[in-house]
C-alpha cells in the first residue's frame, strides 16, 4: 500500500507540471474579422481565422505568419533560451511568447493538434505506463508472496507439534515472525520511491520524464550533450 501511495505521489508531482504547460496557453485571442479586432474564447479558434498577436502576448495557438515579424520566446517548450526571429510564412507555435514586433498569422493547428497538446498527451501517457522494473518486481512479488505464506504456515504447524508448551503461543508468534522477516515490501517500493524521487525532482525543474522507461536506459548513457546558455547557464548576463 505505501508503494502504491509513493508511485501516485509521484505521478501527481508529474500531473503538477502538465498543468503549468496547460496554463502556457491564454484563454482569449484576438481575431482579426473583416479589418475589426475581436477578443474571442480560445476554444473558438478554427484552422484557418487570422490572428493578431501583439508584443508581450501569448501566441494563442499553431500557425503561419502572413504579415509582420517580430522575436518569440520558445523557451517554455523547446528550451531554446535565444529569442527566436519569426518573418513571413514562419511557423508559430502556441504558448510561447512573442517579445518585440506584432504580427498576424493564420491559425493551422488548433485544440488537441497543437504542438503544447501532443507534449501533454506525450507526458500524460508515459504517467500512465508502469516502468519495466516494477513490471519485474510484481512479478517476483507474486511468487514470492505465496511461497512466504506456506512457510508461515509451516512453521506453525511444526511448532504446534514439536515445539515446547503453550504450543499455540509459541506458534502463533514464530508464524508472524516469518511474516515479518520475509514481507517482501522492498520489492514494492524501491521502484516507486525511485520513480517518485526522479519524477518530482524533475518536474521541479522543469524536466518532464517522456516515459519511465527513459529513467532506466538514463543509467548506461556515457555521453551527454547540453545546449550552455539558457541551460547550464542563465543566459542572463551581469556587470559586477
Amino acid at each position: 500500500l505505501l508503494g502504491r501511495f509513493l508511485e501516485s505521489k509521484a505521478r501527481s508531482n508529474a500531473a503538477s507540471a502538465i498543468n503549468s504547460l496547460l496554463k502556457l496557453q491564454p484563454k482569449t485571442a484576438i481575431l482579426v474579422r473583416d479589418k475589426n479586432h475581436i477578443k474571442v474564447p480560445i476554444e473558438s479558434i478554427q484552422p484557418g481565422n487570422l490572428i493578431l498577436v501583439k508584443p508581450g502576448e501569448t501566441v494563442p495557438t499553431d500557425g503561419k505568419i502572413l504579415t509582420g515579424s517580430s522575436t518569440v520566446d520558445e523557451s517554455m517548450l523547446t528550451g531554446e533560451s535565444m529569442p527566436v526571429t519569426k518573418l513571413k510564412n514562419s511557423k508559430v507555435i502556441g504558448g510561447t511568447i512573442n517579445l518585440s514586433g506584432s504580427f498576424e498569422f493564420e491559425a493551422t493547428e488548433t485544440g488537441s493538434s497543437t504542438v503544447l497538446s501532443n507534449i501533454v498527451k506525450i507526458v500524460e501517457d508515459a504517467q500512465s505506463s508502469k516502468p519495466p522494473i516494477q513490471l519485474v518486481a510484481d512479478r517476483i512479488a507474486s511468487y514470492f508472496v505465496p511461497t512466504v505464506i506456506i512457510v508461515s504456515i509451516l512453521t506453525f504447524l511444526f511448532w504446534m507439534v514439536f515445539g515446547p508448551q503453550p504450543a499455540l503461543t509459541n506458534s502463533v508468534l514464530n508464524m508472524i515472525t516469518v511474516l515479518v522477516i520475509a514481507c517482501p515490501c522492498a520489492l514494492g517500493l524501491a521502484a516507486p520511491t525511485a520513480t517518485m524521487a526522479s519524477t518530482g525532482t524533475g518536474a521541479k525543474h522543469g524536466i518532464l520524464v517522456r516515459g519511465f522507461e527513459a529513467l532506466e536506459n538514463a543509467r548506461k548513457a556515457s555521453i551527454a550533450i547540453f545546449d550552455k546558455t539558457g541551460t547550464l547557464t542563465t543566459g542572463a548576463p551581469v556587470v559586477n
